[in-house]
């Protein structure tokens, strides 16, 4: 009883999904917001997403969260299916799950040997290769995979100033899997995957010449972004599942800050983070009787160096935006803590009514390290100066839900749950003011059924649903074209989904899908450019 979309893995090869974008194209209300380079793609579900902070969507490979957005556009290979749970996941995932959650399951060896090679050609020079292979050591006891993708792509976009393209694309990812059945009732797997990124950036231009010149773009600096990524993590075994997991990625992205083929602003952003999670998970057996129930308990370290440089030339100068040339330099040093305690249970009632109930416990600790730097003519010039932060946050997330299966193929149900979006520091501001921003909490109330037909033949879902907002995180765009996050006050999201599929024989099924959503600010004023966009 939940709104959730799930896509099989014969489902991916027909659609030809390589990317969480092709993702959203099969699912009502997920939208993908792309500003050029795949480090800059940000999901929004009904409505609710983030740019530039900490995801509204829970993002998560095999189990493991990926905690920052940037990582979330990557190639989708070796894919078993994709999941996409709608609306606040709390619960059970915790922070950052307001708006909803992608799950993604990798294909893991088995008793089979499976292998093969599949090679894509394209327009603008692209060029994508996958490979996989997967075979049991030992029969019953000792699987190994590994599976990779690279590509190549030159863009759509041109910078005519200085004749090149903008959002050409170079990528390289690799995975490795060991798994490991000693005994019928213990399953490890031990699973290595990297990813080597280099992607030009920021298609960017005023209105006014898009609408005039299509694809053509004209700045002085030419960026790049550059990413390198490393995880590996374990899972699961007996009636626990425990996942272990490491994630680390470093990200280099240089830019034109003003998209003007002027010498007035170019930027430099260095990221480098590094992420632990431990999740220990208990669950009532199979074949329970009418009690189901899920607990667990998670802990999180999180560790981000953020470093940006603002480059003003002498033509930012000559307009007067800076009294001469010079690189403004701002280092953050981010430290993250946390843990959750979570449960929930389902019990059932006369074989047709299902009851459930859920509860985490979430607390979060920040700490900031600031410092802020002008370099001129060989000299540095105070600027912010260093600051430090200290914030902490908790909340209980609830969830309850009533359904009724009013025969084995017509189901309808409601319910209530609660999201939560953790608070932060901005890595860049003007006042110090701005320094840190409060958690956002939503309450998502939901109706809907589910039913098949004609032997299931046939199957029509659909849901309604009503999510109320407070402290929004939004980000505004600062004079300097870097952004902060603000808290907005409160929001409303409300809408509905609809989703049928229909065999009509075999090799030939319908799919539809329909999403709507509405969704306003109640209050929100931006201070920077004086505008109150209540309504």
């Amino acid at each position: 009883p939940v709104s959730v979309t799930a896509i099989s893995e014969q489902q991916i090869k027909d659609s030809g999904i390589r990317s969480i974008q092709d993702v959203a194209r099969q699912v009502p209300n997920l939208f993908i917001a792309n500003w050029g380079f795949r480090g800059n793609s940000y999901a929004f579900i009904r409505g609710i997403g983030a740019v530039n902070n900490d995801p509204a969507i829970g993002f998560y490979v095999d189990d493991v969260n990926y905690m920052d957005s940037r990582v979330f556009d990557t190639n989708l290979f070796d894919i078993e299916r994709i999941e996409v749970l709608r609306g606040p996941q709390g619960t059970l995932y915790g922070r950052n799950s307001l708006g909803g959650v992608v799950n993604i399951v990798t294909k893991k060896p088995d008793n089979e040997f499976h292998y093969g090679l599949e090679q894509t050609v394209g327009n603008e020079n692209l060029y994508e290769t996958t490979l996989y292979m997967r075979a049991p050591l030992i029969k019953d006891k000792l699987f190994f995979g590994v599976s990779g993708t690279s590509e190549q792509m030159d863009g759509y976009n041109t910078n005519d100033f200085l004749d090149k393209k903008v959002d050409r694309r170079r990528g390289l990812n690799g995975r490795m899997q060991l798994r490991w059945m000693p005994t019928d009732k213990l399953d490890v797997t031990a699973n290595v995957d990297g990813e080597k990124v280099n992607d030009g950036v920021f298609p960017l231009t005023d209105m006014d010449q898009a609408d005039k010149n299509p694809h053509h773009v004209s700045y002085n600096y030419e960026g790049r972004d550059k990413r390198d990524t490393l995880g590996s993590y374990d899972a699961p075994w007996f009636k626990m599942t425990s996942i272990t997991a490491y994630r680390g990625y470093n990200d280099v992205t240089r830019n034109d800050q003003d998209f003007m083929p002027y010498d007035l602003i170019t930027a430099k952003e260095d990221i480098k983070d590094r992420q632990f999670t431990q999740e220990f998970r208990f669950a009532s057996p199979e074949g329970s009787g009418p009690l189901k129930w899920l607990g667990g308990l998670y802990l999180y370290k999180k560790h981000q160096d953020h470093t940006l440089d603002l480059n003003y030339g002498q033509g930012a100068a000559d307009m007067g935006m800076v009294p001469m040339a010079m690189t403004n330099t701002a280092d953050s040093d981010i430290k993250t803590y946390g843990y959750a305690v979570f449960g929930q249970a389902t019990y059932t009632l006369f074989d047709k009514l299902d009851l459930t109930a859920g509860l985490r416990y979430e607390y979060e600790k920040n700490k900031l390290d600031y410092a802020s730097d002008y370099l001129a003519g060989g000299m540095v010039v105070p600027g912010m100066g260093s600051d430090r932060g200290r914030k902490h946050d908790d909340v209980f997330l609830p969830k309850a839900q009533i359904a009724y299966r009013w025969t084995p193929d017509f189901m309808t149900y409601a319910g209530v749950s609660r999201g939560y979006r953790s608070g932060g520091f901005n890595t860049s501001f003007l006042d110090v003011s701005d320094l840190a921003f409060d958690p956002e909490y939503s309450w998502n109330y939901e109706v809907g059924f589910k039913s098949s037909w004609f032997n299931n033949r046939v199957n029509f879902n659909t849901s309604l649903f009503y999510i109320d907002l407070s402290d929004q995180q939004v980000t505004q765009v600062l004079p300097t074209a870097n952004t902060v996050i603000r808290n907005a006050g409160k929001s409303r999201s409300m809408g509905f989904e609809v989703e049928a599929s229909a065999l009509i024989t075999e090799g030939l099924l319908f799919e539809g899908s329909f999403g709507y959503t509405d969704a306003k600010y109640r209050r929100y004023s931006d201070k920077v450019s004086g505008m109150d966009y209540a309504g």
